[in-house]
C-alpha cells in the first residue's frame, strides 16, 4: 500500500513539474506577444506622427498657394467627398 502511495506520489510529482513547464512556456510565448504588440503599437504611432506631419507641411504648402483660394472644378469636390467615404468604410 505505501509503495502505490509512493508511486502515485511520484507520478502526481511528475505531472506537476510537467504543468509547470508548460504554464511557463505559455507565460513565455504571451510575453512575447505582449511584446510584439507593443512595438507593433509604438511603430503604428510613429507612422501616425509622421503621416501627421507631412500633413500639416502640406496644408502649409497649399495655403500658402494661390491655388488653395480657387475653386475645383465641377465633381472634383464630389468626387474627393465619394473616396473618403468609401475609404472610411473600409477601416
Amino acid at each position: 500500500m505505501i509503495d502505490n502511495l509512493r508511486a502515485e506520489n511520484q507520478t502526481q510529482a511528475q505531472t506537476i513539474e510537467q504543468q509547470q513547464k508548460a504554464n511557463q512556456r505559455l507565460a513565455d510565448t504571451l510575453e512575447q506577444e505582449r511584446q510584439a504588440v507593443e512595438k507593433s503599437q509604438q511603430i503604428a504611432n510613429e507612422l501616425r506622427n509622421k503621416v501627421e506631419i507631412v500633413q500639416n507641411e502640406i496644408k502649409s504648402i497649399l495655403a500658402q498657394d494661390s491655388c488653395a483660394k480657387a475653386d475645383l472644378p465641377n465633381g472634383v469636390a464630389d468626387s474627393i467627398k465619394r473616396l473618403h467615404r468609401q475609404n472610411n468604410h473600409k477601416h
